[in-house]
């Protein structure tokens, strides 16, 4: 007969508290490129995400938003043909 197949479901959203959030940051920041590469690459991809979601949230959302905050600023102090 068929096999029964289960429904996958999705992962569930790791939510840290912000101070767990904050002292997993301070041990990131506090090691060299080569060792925060390979504590990341250990962490489950639950942590990840929402390490880089509050990443984002401290930085004021994406670069791509904070570029585009700066745009008026940037085309007042243009010359016309730059513009």
């Amino acid at each position: 007969g068929a096999q029964k197949l289960e429904k996958s479901t999705p992962p569930r959203r790791v939510e840290l508290p912000s101070e767990e959030m904050e002292a997993i940051l301070r041990r990131l920041r506090a090691m060299s490129a080569e060792e925060r590469r390979g504590a990341l690459a250990a962490m489950p991809e639950g942590t990840r995400k929402e390490l880089m979601r509050h990443l984002k949230q401290e930085a004021g959302g994406s670069r791509l938003r904070q570029l585009l905050s700066h745009l008026p600023e940037l085309l007042d102090s243009a010359d016309e043909q730059k513009r």
